[in-house]
């Protein structure tokens, strides 16, 4: 029995990344490149770009998913989920196609998700560990707000709500069906692991916000736009 266990825990772990692109033409070949460093499928979920980001994707050995539409982030990450789950892996992580995050941190977040058995790893910037590059003062307090009010929501104990570096295990991204299809889809998820009970715990992560990840990402403001979402959502 002992053996088994310790067996299992030093078994290499075959790990899935799915990046969700809209748009993403500039940056997607870098990201992609990094990203098969370390996982072993990378799963591309082209959400209707019109510029070259499928044509770019098509130049590396992923899986291409694509939208003819842009139906939104919340709906790209459902079907990269549902690809995820019918593939043999035992780890599904999801990180940003706009090169704010490394990948060359996910091994050591899927690590931690395999030796603490955990059910989810949610990156976060605002713990010790993290590096966060260019964040801005305001966009800083905007996101410690929406994470209290998150918190408050879900009933989670978090310190970054809104990271979208994550590490699920196969059977627990499984059970993850989102409804909401554009930015409130991340904090719908974490609704979701809440009401599952699923183990979870947090990581450091870098996050660099560049001119362009500025540019391309959501308006900070746009976080009160997901907070009502999530109220109007609570109270159906």
């Amino acid at each position: 029995m002992v053996g088994t266990f310790y067996k299992n825990l030093l078994k290499k772990p075959v790990v899935c990344v799915i990046i969700t692109a809209y748009n993403e033409a500039s940056v997607i070949g870098k990201v992609i490149k990094e990203t098969l460093k370390v996982a072993d499928k990378v799963i591309i979920v082209d959400d209707g770009s019109t510029d070259a980001t499928l044509r770019k994707s098509l130049e590396f050995p992923v899986i291409l998913l694509h939208h003819s539409i842009n139906l939104g982030a919340g709906a790209a990450m459902q079907t990269g989920f549902e690809y995820a789950c019918i593939l043999p892996v035992d780890y599904i992580v999801t990180i940003d196609a706009d090169g704010q995050h490394k990948p060359a941190e996910i091994p050591r977040l899927v690590r931690l998700c395999q030796e603490g058995h955990f059910d989810v790893v949610l990156g976060s910037r605002f713990i010790m560990g993290s590096v966060v590059m260019n964040i801005g003062g305001v966009r800083k307090a905007i996101l410690k707000f929406a994470t209290i009010f998150t918190n408050l929501i879900t009933g989670l104990k978090l310190t970054d709500t809104h990271n979208s570096f994550r590490v699920f295990t196969r059977k627990s991204a499984s059970q993850i069906h989102l409804k909401l299809n554009r930015y409130a889809h991340s904090s719908e998820l974490l609704s979701l692991i809440a009401q599952s009970k699923f183990k979870y715990t947090e990581a450091p992560v870098t996050v660099l916000y560049t001119k362009y990840s500025k540019m391309k990402g959501q308006s900070s403001w746009n976080i009160f736009n997901i907070l009502w979402d999530m109220i109007t959502e609570k109270i159906k």
